[in-house]
């Protein structure tokens, strides 16, 4: 085999961009997306400087009429929201929603909070980590199989989530500042319905 025809064996690396306005008007970011990985990368840059300005025109083919291409799009939005409203608390989305779970279910166990967050055990463990570490929530065994974890939240980690949790209709409203409230909640029947969540 040639070194041409080993280099065209390699596997091919794509990477896409979008671009977005902070909500605060102060800078510009591109979502990076790596189709070979799942989530994206958020990187800053000065505004005026935007060097996707040249994909202005880009013909999106039919990609603005599929279901999964728009929601990855709205799910990137939701992250900007939400790391812009929780900035100073050093909370990520999935931990609030670990510890909205938690809080509302004491001694749940891990594979249920892996089965309510439609997320792989080990994302849920990684997420956990730091959360335990700092003390805000509490592992131990389930008593009648000691291989299973259940975890509660702390009376240090409940106060600190009480204090922070209102904040999250404001990430809401942002998040959604486009739709009216009836679409609004057409949208969230919508969602649940293809999730599986509603009848």
């Amino acid at each position: 085999m040639t070194s041409m025809q080993a280099v065209a064996r390699l596997p091919v690396r794509r990477v896409f961009c979008c671009r977005k306005d902070s909500l605060c008007d102060k800078q510009k970011s591109n979502i990076v997306y790596d189709v070979n990985k799942e989530g994206s990368v958020t990187q800053h840059i000065a505004t005026g400087k935007d060097p996707l300005s040249k994909l202005e025109g880009l013909d999106y083919g039919l990609l603005h009429g599929l279901l999964g291409h728009l929601l990855r799009h709205a799910f990137n939005h939701g992250q900007a929201v939400f790391a812009e409203v929780f900035e100073d608390d050093a909370i990520t989305p999935l931990q609030f929603m670990i510890i909205e779970l938690v809080s509302h279910n004491p001694h749940i166990s891990h594979s249920q909070i892996c089965t309510a967050m439609g997320a792989a055990a080990s994302v849920v463990t990684t997420t956990l980590k730091p959360l335990i570490a700092k003390g805000y929530i509490v592992s131990e065994a389930l008593h009648r199989d000691r291989r299973v974890s259940c975890y509660q939240l702390s009376d240090e980690g409940a106060d600190w989530f009480a204090g922070i949790r209102p904040k999250i209709d404001t990430c809401e409203d942002r998040f959604a500042r486009s739709l009216s409230a009836q679409q609004r909640r057409n949208l969230l029947h919508s969602l649940r319905l293809i999730a599986g969540l509603d009848a």
